[in-house]
């Protein structure tokens, strides 16, 4: 005993005193120590550093690493500028992980793709000591997928008391975890934005939930005896190569009292549990119950789904020993397990381990087959599942039908998968679907080609190993009666038949039957799955009777005359094509063209190759005339194309209405060829030369007279309603529908390329090209109402080389207008032409002038009336020329009808007027209505030079006008009902002898000075130097009322002999019109002698008048004033003047 003691403290001793020497040597020679770990355990890894300080103790070091670098092959894993970690060193922890009671990172990147390395080791070699401190500061963590910032520290007693906070930057996010733990209370808080945060944890890097994004914001709190959390959780999409976790949100709760807890998830987007219902968990039995959970493809895909719909009640876990579990399937959706889809199972389930007893009573559930077409079912029936081994019985009703299935699956087994059906009195539904979707060509033949009774019986047995040419199918159907469908057109109806197929074919048995309505006395058929073919053999009696509606090609039908045939051969299910021959006699038959218009076929001898090919030479009446017609043929079963040639007679203006655009006379010789197709329209190819027809139209290359040749090609299709092609060098039509004019016509030449959808385009599409199109030939385009009615025109093109319009010539002129959708538009394009319209369902139109010179403006000055012309419009000019008026910019809404006209929100900048609203709140407009009259303007108007403004020149002439105008009037002529105001500058107003009596122009005219003059000195000036009068310059503001017209401020007239300065109002009669005066004028005369030739331009004196004459007027010597002031009283028709004063200036 004595020596065993001894021996273990010399043990211990020697032991001792190595670990002793370890501790110096580790905290003496710090750098030397780390090179040995990295030279000899570490060697694939290299690690660097420009220094290292100790500053702990011996058993406590606290190594300070400056410029810290791991690398492997290479390839960076950590960089940090300062890295300090401080350890504890124990006798007992040689061989356990290093503890760690300090770790400080500054500065650092670190690599984490490391931790997904399959290499990797995950055993921990560190932990944590009991009192700690760990602290990160700008430490920059990168994988190939993310990288994010971390910065914080925690530090205290492990099982005690510690706190501390973390942050982390990634992106434009900043997460956060708070942490505080006081003796038997633990606390924290999560707030975490969404991040790939599995991937930061080493445990989850072969997960694929380390590529799991979430957003988290918790916070709980754990005791000794309870707990609580409370969060919500947001997840983003995850996809592997197994299965699709869709996006997911919501909030849970967790609380647990001593040993029982319970889950609650409630507001998620896609539930997983009923939120009424939380999952309980019994921490100290280990079991928990889900009332209910939910697994659908709105939370779950998988690559290769069986599963796609999970509804289970009181799911049980048990995980003590050997784990147990059941529950209650309320829903179980099934994919591509034998049937594409079963829905809507129910049932229970139980088991221990791998081992699986289940029972299904599912009484509304669905079948879907690959068309996804469902029948309903019931299921009832049980099996287990054991290692992957599968047994099912279960009867499965549907209807009045019912089959029994026995179901195994044995992945030992060379064919593992087997299935067994028996049935009596199935629907042709069922059948279909209880065949393996694999058997494609057998399900889509039974589909397309056979119809069955209910009577019935049928066998199936499958065995397979997913590979469907090893697969095994043995079946069999008996039935009364059946229906097998070759086509569309042509059926076998099979008498108690007998069906059999197998993996590679198909016999068919019939002791009689019809091939469509041709009866049979025996019919064989085999079908051939790999060729496709099914040989047949059969001999028949044909009678009109056994053609339903064989050749519909108008609104008549071709009745087949009595004939008999045999036939024999094989038919290519894949297309539907026969391998056959027969020989066929018929008597007279009748060919319809039209309603009133036969073809008599006499009799002849017709051959048929493979249902396929005919000739023959027929003798025929056609138009009383005897000829022969050459038949060809081919395509007879599928298609059928017959083809009659010969020469006719036809009157193409029958076909072809008149129309003020284009009539056709005349009785020409075609040469035809008539074209008849199954389930086409009769098509005849008619050539011609036209020499015995007569054009007639409004445009002049339409015009064509008798005996001049036109080589024309038309093509007829559709008798019963004629679609009509013509195609010659004048003209390239195509109408599809004459009733309605539905198709395209092109005039000059062939429907260029460009237009080539005009072809199929519904309504009329015309295209016209001309060398030259005159006014006369653009006004035929109007068409009369009837015709408007019956053309639905789509889309109006040309293209003219030169156009004469109102004395205007445009070259290069082209255009297209589009009248068929929401709002009719068109674009016109030429040398010096770009103009542009659109016009909606009520008539609105908007036309618009670009970079467009118009030389001749008199059309504007035409003396056709447009007061019945209805326009609605906008109309925009910019950088255009009318005449000589230069348009900047135009933009005006115009509105015209009987009884109406309104030029609104007139925008107009140009060389010579400009016309622009009164101010921002306002709009310059100017209106008539014809009903009343009234007419209103409004806006500032600047004019230049009227004698070169198209329609204003006959007007007037003046050289400046520049005034604001806010007016309405009933006749101007009369100065009745005017009320507003007028501020303007005029000069250079040419006043004409002819019109300045009237009461309007005088009152413009300096006030109806010549009128008064004349009035009061019974003179009458009719010199005719003096039959005419310019005023240089007009400027005045008058504010019309319901009672007067006052001078708002002074109204200025001046002439080259005088100036005039009127003040005062003019006062309206009970009739609403301006007539009693109470004005003052200042006269001034520039000079003494041209008194004489100011009053000459008043016309009140005659040119031989004296100064006496004058004196008298004045009653003053003329000679000696130049200044006179008057007040001018009475009214406009007998105004009485007032001397006031004069002086002399």
């Amino acid at each position: 005993m004595k020596k065993l003691f001894f021996s273990s403290f010399i043990g211990v001793s020697i032991i001792s005193w190595f670990f002793f020497l370890a501790l110096l040597f580790i905290n003496y020679f710090p750098s030397t120590f780390v090179k040995i770990i990295d030279n000899h355990f570490l060697t694939s890894l290299s690690v660097e550093f420009s220094n290292i300080e100790n500053s702990g103790n011996l058993l406590n070091p606290s190594f300070h690493f400056y410029d810290f670098r791991v690398t492997q092959n290479k390839d960076l894993i950590i960089d940090s500028n300062e890295f300090k970690v401080g350890i504890t060193l124990q006798p007992q922890t040689i061989f356990s992980p290093l503890s760690v009671h300090s770790l400080s990172i500054k500065d650092a990147y670190f690599d984490s793709s490391i931790l997904s390395s399959p290499d990797t080791s995950q055993v921990p070699l560190i932990n944590l000591s009991q009192a700690f401190s760990v602290s990160f500061q700008n430490l920059v963590v990168k994988n190939n997928n993310f990288s994010i910032e971390i910065n914080g520290s925690i530090q205290g007693e492990l099982f005690k008391s510690f706190s501390g906070q973390l942050s982390f930057l990634h992106g434009d996010n900043l997460s956060s975890i708070v942490v505080n733990a006081f003796e038997n209370s633990y606390r924290f808080s999560l707030n975490l934005h969404s991040f790939q945060w599995f991937s930061l944890l080493p445990q989850f890097s072969p997960s694929f939930l380390q590529k799991l994004s979430f957003k988290l914001n918790a916070l709980g709190q754990f005791k000794k005896n309870k707990s609580f959390i409370e969060g919500s959780f947001d997840s983003s999409k995850l996809l592997t190569n197994s299965m699709h976790v869709k996006a997911n949100k919501g909030s849970f709760q967790f609380q647990s009292v001593q040993d029982f807890g319970t889950l609650k998830l409630s507001e998620f987007l896609n539930p997983l549990i009923d939120e009424e219902g939380p999952i309980q968990i019994d921490m100290k039995e280990r079991s928990i119950l889900v009332p209910n959970l939910f697994i659908s493809p709105q939370i779950l895909e998988l690559s290769n789904p069986q599963l796609s719909n999970l509804v289970i009640e009181n799911l049980f876990i048990n995980f003590q020993d050997r784990y147990s579990y059941s529950g209650l399937i309320k829903d179980l959706d099934l994919k591509d397990v034998y049937f594409k889809e079963i829905s809507n199972i129910s049932g229970s389930f139980s088991g221990h381990g791998s081992e699986t007893q289940f029972s299904l009573n599912s009484k509304n559930s669905f079948l879907r087959n690959k068309d996804n077409i469902l029948i309903p079912i019931s299921i009832l029936g049980s099996g287990d599942y054991s290692f992957s081994n599968i047994s099912l019985d279960a009867q499965i009703d549907n209807e009045s039908s019912n089959i029994n299935l026995a179901l195994k699956f044995n992945p030992e087994l060379d064919k593992p998968f087997s299935i067994e059906l028996k049935s009596k009195n199935v629907s042709k539904k069922l059948i279909q679907f209880s065949l393996p979707q694999s058997y494609e060509r057998v399900i889509n033949f039974i589909d397309d080609k056979i119809f069955f009774e209910r009577k019935n019986s049928i066998y199936f047995n499958y065995l397979s190993n997913g590979n469907f040419s090893s697969s095994i199918l043995t079946s069999k159907i008996l039935v009364n009666q059946s229906t097998v469908m070759i086509d569309t057109d042509s059926k076998i109806n099979l008498l108690n038949p007998m069906i059999e197929f197998d993996n590679h074919s198909l016999y068919v048995f019939s002791p009689s039957g019809k091939i469509n309505n041709f009866s049979y006395e025996e019919a064989h058929g085999f079908l051939d799955y790999k060729t496709n073919h099914l040989k047949f053999h059969s001999s028949h009696k044909l009678n009109p009777k056994s053609f339903s509606q064989p050749l519909v090609f108008s609104e008549k039908e071709f009745e087949f005359p009595s004939f008999k045939a045999i036939n024999k051969g094989h038919i290519d299910i894949s297309n539907q094509k026969f391998s056959n021959a027969i020989s066929l006699q018929t008597n007279k038959v009748s060919l319809p063209i039209t309603d009133s218009l036969d073809i008599q076929l006499n009799k002849a001898n017709i051959y048929i190759v493979n249902l396929d090919l005919i000739h023959g030479l027929l003798p025929a009446t056609f138009l009383n005339d005897e000829t022969f017609i050459i038949l060809n043929g081919f395509n007879l079963m599928e298609k059928y194309n017959l083809n009659f040639s010969s020469n006719i007679n036809l009157e193409l203006g029958k076909y072809i209405p008149n129309s003020s655009y284009f009539n056709i006379e005349g009785k020409e010789l075609f040469y035809a060829d008539l074209k008849i197709a199954k389930n086409l329209m009769p098509i005849l190819d008619i050539f011609s030369d036209f020499k015995n027809t007569a054009f007639d139209s409004s445009l002049s290359q339409l015009i064509k007279n008798k005996s001049v040749s036109l080589p024309t090609k038309i093509v007829i299709e559709n008798f019963a309603d004629p679609s009509i092609k013509i195609s010659n060098k004048m003209m390239d039509i195509h109408l599809r529908n004459l009733s309605n004019y539905d198709g395209y016509i092109s005039i000059g030449k062939k429907l260029p390329l460009n237009f080539n959808y005009f072809r199929e385009k519904s309504g009329m599409n015309l295209y016209i090209y001309s060398e030259l199109i005159t006014s006369k030939e653009l006004n035929s385009f109007s068409m009369s109402k009837n015709e408007s009615a019956q053309i639905d025109l789509n889309k109006l093109a040309f293209n003219f080389k030169t156009i004469k319009y109102f004395e205007n010539t445009f070259s290069n002129v082209s255009g297209i207008f589009d009248f068929n959708n929401i709002e009719t538009s068109g674009r016109l394009v030429g040398d010096d032409l770009n103009a542009t319209f659109k016009m909606d369902k009520s008539g609105f139109m908007r036309l618009e002038f670009n970079n467009t010179d118009i030389p001749n403006a008199d059309f504007i000055s035409s003396s056709e009336s447009t007061m019945n012309t209805n326009i609605n419009s906008r109309l925009i000019m910019r950088d255009s020329s009318l005449g000589k008026l230069k348009i900047k910019e135009l933009d005006v809404y115009l509105i015209n009808n009987k009884n109406n006209f309104t030029a609104n929100r007139i925008k107009l900048k140009s060389n010579l007027i400009s016309i622009s609203p009164l101010n921002e709140e306002s709009i310059a407009f100017f209106s008539i209505d014809r009903s009343k009259p009234l007419y209103k303007i409004r806006g500032n108007y600047l004019i230049k030079d009227s004698d070169k403004i198209p329609y204003l020149k006959d007007l007037t002439d003046f050289s400046y006008f520049n005034g604001s105008l806010n007016l309405q009037w009933k006749e101007l002529s009369t100065l009745s009902n005017i009320e507003g105001e007028v501020d303007f500058i005029l000069k250079d107003l040419l006043v004409k002898e002819t019109i300045s009596n009237s009461r309007a122009f005088n009152l413009l005219g300096i006030l109806n000075l010549r009128n008064i003059l004349g009035k009061i000195a019974n003179l009458d000036l009719t010199i005719d130097e003096f039959t005419s009068t310019r005023l240089s310059r007009v400027q005045g503001d008058f504010l019309f009322n319901k009672s007067k017209m006052r001078l708002a401020s002074p109204l200025y007239v001046e002439t080259n002999s005088a100036k005039m300065k009127w003040v005062g109002q003019i006062n309206k009669s009970y009739k609403d019109r301006l007539n009693e005066l109470d004005l003052n004028l200042d006269l001034r005369v520039l000079v003494g002698e041209n008194i004489p030739w100011y009053a000459a331009i008043l016309g009140g004196l005659p040119a031989i008048a004296g100064s006496a004459v004058i004196n008298e007027i004045f009653e003053e010597d003329i000679d000696e004033l130049t200044n006179y002031q008057y007040e001018i009283l009475g009214t406009i028709s007998k105004p009485k003047l007032i001397r006031i004063k004069s002086e002399r200036l």
